[in-house]
């Protein structure tokens, strides 16, 4: 049994916030004396066990379809699974899924690919040694928010990704036009200050 209180949904359709009323009454199965075809056995059959069965047995039924309806679920031969699915996440914890900050420091990943780029560019054009460039990157707005030390550390980080080294491979093999897209895509949009 669980220990904590049962929480209440409001539902839209009224009848499910509300219990069915019955009064005891017995499900009397009716008695069997037929002779007539299989179907038409059937039909009376069925006939009467609804004629038999108790109206709080029938409501419940009714209320059982308001509440497929309730949860978006259409009629198809799972839709009881659906519905105990759907069911068993609003009312079992264990079932529930809490949204959450992942804990740690911002994957920033991406963002450092970009900075590997910019000092390999940077590199190439002036000759200077990568913590020289990563000491001027941090100066500019971009960057200002991380030290010179952490960007060389990322700098050396990112040059051994995976991605980086995909990238180069693309670059080397469809020349410079991939870095400025994939730079278009992951640029800070508003660099921290």
């Amino acid at each position: 049994m669980p220990s904590e209180p049962q929480k209440t949904r409001r539902y839209k359709a009224k009848d499910l916030n509300r219990p069915i009323i019955a009064y005891k009454k017995e499900f009397e199965v009716p008695p069997l004396n037929f002779d007539g075809t299989t179907e038409e056995f059937y039909t009376q059959r069925k006939a009467e066990f609804i004629q038999a069965m108790p109206s709080h047995a029938i409501e419940r039924s009714r209320r059982f379809l308001l509440l497929l309806e309730e949860y978006n679920i259409e009629a198809g031969e799972n839709r009881w699974l659906h519905l105990a699915m759907a069911l068993a996440n609003d009312y079992v914890p264990g079932l529930q899924i809490e949204y959450r900050k992942k804990p740690g420091r911002k994957d920033e990943s991406a963002e450092y690919i970009l900075l590997y780029f910019q000092v390999r560019d940077a590199i190439s054009k002036s000759g200077k040694k990568p913590l020289e460039i990563c000491q001027k990157l941090n100066k500019t707005a971009q960057w200002s928010h991380v030290t010179a030390k952490a960007l060389y550390q990322n700098y050396l980080k990112a040059k051994k990704s995976p991605i980086v080294i995909v990238l180069k491979a693309l670059e080397k093999e469809y020349g410079n036009r991939i870095i400025p897209e994939f730079e278009k895509e992951i640029a800070p949009k508003n660099p921290k200050k």
